[in-house]
């Protein structure tokens, strides 16, 4: 690998490809959901309210369309070559394809951004690989940043989503975690999630906090660790930042992102 991997990352659990505990990583993208990205935006209003299922309503006239993104995301795992051997294989990528740290956390809240600027000139992990979930194949694409220490980290993930209830599988997964989560919302045509996992101090997992956005086809997540950490923090930076962040990752250049098929 191109450098050490973080001893607990906050986005996702790796394939497993030895018993060491610093491959194991925590969060929503322990293989859930999907990509995201941006298409035709609609002035369809989303009216503030309640739906039947306890989803809040939040008022926006931006309607996202993801099939733009999604088939950047296909073009992207498509590069890596999953059978290659070994323990286990995946992805490495040159370049975020959301594009640069400081680029994709421009409209950060202030406690997201004291986390970029701990991270930032520190260690990357830009990497594809195949999640852990039993119940269906999932890949993942996803650009994390984190101190020397792997305490402090922020991190974007996106893959397509799967044909499952979504709150069911974030309770399978976070088993070991207290999740506090924030009210479903239906925003621009999809339903934002936000939660924060609080990690028991014995263990060797990170509390972080978390916001991610899907429809029927796709899902775009963000998350952070920080003791200032919020979770209402990290569903405002979603909002603010999710057509630019789509539109970036339906316009990324393949030969820029240069993925290379890596073993474990």
């Amino acid at each position: 690998m191109a450098g050490p991997t973080p001893a607990t990352a906050p986005g996702s659990v790796r394939i497993a490809v030895e018993p060491s505990p610093t491959r194991r990583r925590t969060g929503l993208w322990l293989g859930l959901l999907g990509v995201v990205a941006v298409g035709a935006v609609a002035t369809v209003a989303v009216v503030a309210s309640s739906d039947d299922d306890d989803t809040v309503a939040v008022a926006t006239t931006t309607t996202i369309d993801g099939a733009g993104a999604l088939d950047a995301w296909q073009a992207i795992v498509d590069e890596v070559d999953f059978d290659a051997g070994g323990y286990g294989s995946g992805g490495e990528m040159a370049s975020c394809p959301f594009g640069d740290l400081d680029e994709w956390t421009a409209n950060a809240p202030e406690s997201v951004a004291d986390v970029v600027d701990v991270v930032t000139g520190e260690d990357e992990y830009l990497e594809v690989f195949e999640t852990v979930l039993e119940s269906d194949q999932q890949f993942l694409v996803q650009c994390l940043y984190y101190d020397e220490r792997s305490e402090t980290q922020v991190g974007i993930a996106i893959t397509k989503r799967l044909d499952m209830d979504y709150r069911q599988e974030l309770a399978e997964i976070l088993v070991d975690f207290d999740v506090v989560y924030d009210p479903d919302r239906a925003y621009a045509g999809g339903t934002l999630v936000s939660y924060c996992a609080n990690a028991d101090p014995e263990s060797a997992q990170l509390t972080f906090c978390e916001a991610g956005w899907y429809d029927d086809d796709v899902l775009i997540n963000v998350f952070y660790t920080d003791e200032e950490a919020r979770s209402d923090d990290a569903a405002t930076w979603l909002q603010a930042s999710l057509p630019d962040w789509l539109q970036d990752l339906e316009g990324a250049d393949l030969g820029d992102v240069d993925v290379t098929t890596v073993t474990y």
